[in-house]
């Protein structure tokens, strides 16, 4: 690509991200209390998770990101891009000199523009595209529609004709949704087929779409991914892995297989000679998984007519040389004995012209493709329908004879024993011999980027926690959560009821003696802890999300801010989960009587913060005594902790943005149940149960109050956020990428307690840390029908200017 055009492109590119995600192109900033500070020549922002330390702009143009995050260990990134202050993008976000602007703005829902210009030809969107040619940036990185209930969609009826189509976004539906799936039901069940089930690791039992005037019924079931190419690491992940990680294949056990797959590795410009490798390697791992007596159609690709995900340029010579391999790859297979046919998808489409978007089928192209689908499995059936098969083999009797033979026996393989043979200990994931967040983290980051993230052998089988045997899901990374908070008291909490016992036939040579042995089950135990004094409600309480939407102003109103009334006592406890001492300020009321008792509200403080972040600069003691004594807050103690909680014995804050750093401020849900607040309820005079305590936070904080509200509701009845960073759920900022700590339809309160009086999220219009993530959460929230208040700031950003309206609000409703 020319320079003048990258140039023209990346300028249009930065201003659609910079109005998409509200986040300065000049602005690089780090969670902490922002301050800022006024000095000549340069742009500082000071206070960067610490007191006082700054962020200087300055020094040929470059930046100096000095004692970012404290004295030791900051960042210098002086003249970043050459010594007159240019840039340098060159091989940014790849080898080939292309832009990656990841889920910029949003971890789901953001841009990704790929190898952009490079060597892998042009853009990709991912899932970018809608139910009716529009655009749907809600599952922008993949699917994460699969049904708690329905988790790998396997039929449980041994009489039906199990179909998976499998391939890239063409088989998800993108443009259209449901794509030729949808139309692949309804044609089969014209024909008169209803013994059929759409089965694959993603997708729904049952969805529904209007045709021909009226609403009908379809299995959404599947194995397709956006984005997803052969078996090569396209940036997203390749169909041959996803399908063994997710163990989809052997899992399902379909009867037909219907494969299209290759339309993102001509859009990456690679050979056909590669491709075609890559394609035996998918084609002979399907076969080993499938029931030996299925069918796998293998299928040429639509053309690619350019457009904005077409790559650039005319591929119709690249895709005939593509197709061609299919076509030989299929026929040779079938010549050598294997379940596998040549299908024509390309054959049924017209050119370019039943395209909506370049690559993907408009409406009226997935229509032909479903009618294809649907005549093709026709004739197939009528000519040789599969036989059912089952998991279990048939038993055979043979006798041997010896001196001392007695007749072969039948004896049955405990498949529970033989998972237990494979696993070193339930629940260590990432097999460092120890169960905690990490294996959480190992999980959830294997799912989201299988390509990069991958689990060890033994890793695979100590996750699968949740209907062990059923393969590595987001379910195991929340039953391993379940069992850190003591909620369920050993793993795995349950086994497949779809993998039943296997038969086999061995040959006994005996004795009058026979001696049975059984392999003792190695499930991992929960040690007993002290769990935070729950008084359980005799109903929900109050819901007063209504009155907050009516009554949440953008700034404090004067008046209700008061210096200097407050007494901060530092305290230390034993904390369990790391074996040893954490600290906290506990923040008491004006009057504070020890004779009386008082609710409990815990704020917590952003990454790189400590016990004492929060307790000056951002309100909350001024806030707490000045709504008291105004009589609009309920007296009350205030706590403020040190969230990070490693088992490492570090007491630091731990600046450093990364995996290993969220994943210890994340392990404070454990510490806060089993540990703080128990403490909290020995050493001073509060209120017990879940209606007298309330959590907030900023920042990091402000997720971490969020996730341990959804995760016990027991504990707390008031929950709230304040520009709340990313990492609840899958996504990605300018930081890192986040594998989340629950899918996004998980993100809703678990079954523990009843749901909160009061659920508030604030996010600020001009936050250039967290960007529009914290309105993201709210829209999430929304889909999941989870009740909620948001609050926006108008030019609030990530500081005190948004914390403030947070807890004026926040502080107001509390225990009322």
């Amino acid at each position: 690509m020319k320079l003048s055009k990258m140039k023209k492109i990346l300028s249009v590119t930065m201003s659609v991200l910079m109005i998409a995600a509200s986040v300065p192109l000049s602005t690089v900033a780090a969670e902490g209390n922002i301050d800022p500070v006024s000095v000549t020549g340069g742009n500082v922002v000071g206070g960067f998770g610490g007191d006082n330390n700054g962020m200087t702009w300055g020094g040929n143009g470059g930046f100096d990101f000095g004692n970012m995050g404290g004295g030791n260990g900051g960042f210098d990134f002086g003249n970043m891009g050459g010594g007159n202050g240019g840039f340098d993008f060159g091989n940014m976000g790849g080898g080939n000199g292309g832009f990656d602007f990841g889920n910029m703005g949003g971890g789901n829902g953001g841009f990704d523009f790929g190898n952009m210009g490079g060597g892998n030809g042009g853009f990709d969107f991912g899932n970018m595209g809608g139910g009716n040619g529009g655009f749907d940036f809600g599952n922008a990185d993949g699917q994460q529609q699969t049904s708690d209930n329905n988790e790998n969609n396997i039929s449980k009826n041994e009489n039906v004709i199990k179909i998976m189509p499998a391939g890239d976004s063409i088989t998800f539906g993108m443009g259209d949704t449901g794509g030729y799936r949808k139309y692949l039901d309804y044609f089969l069940k014209e024909k008169g087929y209803n013994n059929f089930d759409f089965v694959g690791p993603e997708g729904k039992n049952s969805a529904s779409f209007n045709y021909n005037g009226k609403s009908v019924s379809y299995d959404d079931n599947h194995a397709g991914y956006s984005g997803y190419t052969i078996k090569q690491n396209s940036g997203f992940g390749s169909l041959y892995d996803v399908l063994k990680q997710k163990n989809a294949v052997k899992l399902a056990q379909p009867d037909i297989v219907l494969l299209i797959i290759g339309t993102n590795d001509m859009n990456g410009n690679r050979g056909t000679s590669a491709c075609e490798q890559d394609l035996r390697d998918l084609v002979d791992y399907i076969l080993g998984d499938m029931p030996s007596d299925g069918m796998l159609f293998l299928s040429t690709i639509p053309e690619l007519g350019g457009g904005m995900f077409g790559g650039g340029g005319d591929k119709s010579a690249q895709i005939a040389s593509y197709n061609a391999a299919v076509k030989k790859v299929a026929e040779e297979y079938n010549s050598n004995g294997k379940r596998v046919t040549f299908a024509d998808i390309h054959g049924c489409l017209n050119g370019t012209a039943d395209l909506g978007d370049g690559v993907h089928p408009n409406a009226a192209g997935y229509e032909k493709m479903g009618k294809y689908w649907a005549g093709v499995i026709d004739e197939y059936l009528k000519t040789s329908k599969p036989s059912t098969t089952t998991a279990t083999a048939a038993a055979t009797s043979t006798t041997t004879t010896t001196a001392t033979a007695a007749p072969a026996t039948t004896t049955t393989v405990d498949f529970k024993a033989e998972l237990e043979s494979k696993v070193t200990m339930w629940g260590d994931a990432n097999n460092d011999g120890t169960i905690d967040m990490s294996d959480v983290v190992a999980i959830m980051q294997s799912l989201a980027n299988p390509n990069k993230y991958k689990l060890g052998d033994a890793g695979i089988y100590n996750a699968d926690v949740y209907e062990a045997g059923s393969g590595v899901t987001s379910n195991d990374a929340l039953a391993i959560q379940k069992y850190l908070l003591g909620l369920i008291k050993t793993l795995p909490e349950s086994y497949s009821s779809n993998t039943p016992e296997q038969a086999t036939t061995d040959k006994v040579t005996t004795t009058a003696k026979t001696t049975t042995t059984t392999k003792a089950a190695t499930t991992t135990e929960a040690a007993t802890t002290t769990v935070a004094t729950t008084t359980a409600s005799s109903s929900s309480g109050r819901n007063l999300n209504a009155d907050i939407r009516k009554d949440m102003p953008t700034s404090v109103p004067g008046g209700n801010e008061k210096s200097n009334a407050c007494k901060v006592e530092k305290k230390t406890y034993n904390c369990k989960f790391t074996g040893g001492q954490k600290k906290c300020n506990v923040v008491l009321p004006p009057n504070y009587d020890t004779n009386k008792k008082y609710p409990v509200m815990y704020v917590l403080h952003g990454i790189g913060g400590d016990e004492g972040s929060m307790v000056s600069g951002m309100g909350v003691q001024e806030l707490l005594a000045g709504l008291i004594s105004n009589g609009k807050a309920e007296e009350m103690i205030i706590v403020l902790p040190s969230q990070y909680t490693s088992k490492n014995g570090s007491q630091g804050g731990g600046f450093g943005i990364n995996q290993e750093t969220c994943a210890a401020y994340d392990n404070f849900l454990y510490d806060i149940s089993d540990s703080l607040i128990p403490f909290i309820e020995e050493n001073y005079p509060v209120k017990t149960g879940r209606e007298n305590r309330a959590i907030t936070g900023f920042s990091m904080g402000g997720r971490e109050a969020i996730y341990i509200g959804l995760m016990r509701p027991d504990l707390f009845a008031y929950v709230g956020g304040a520009c709340p960073a990313p990492g609840i759920t899958p996504g990605k900022d300018m930081f890192m990428e986040h594998p989340g700590c629950m899918q996004e339809s998980e993100m809703k309160f678990r079954d523990v307690g009843p749901e909160p009086n009061v659920f508030m999220i604030t996010g600020g219009t001009n936050d250039s840390v967290v960007g529009t993530f914290p309105k993201q959460y709210s829209d999430i929230l929304t889909r999941n029908g989870v009740d909620h208040v948001y609050q926006s700031i108008p030019n609030g950003g990530h500081g005190a200017d948004s914390v403030k309206p947070h807890l004026y609000t926040f502080m107001r409703y509390a225990f009322k």
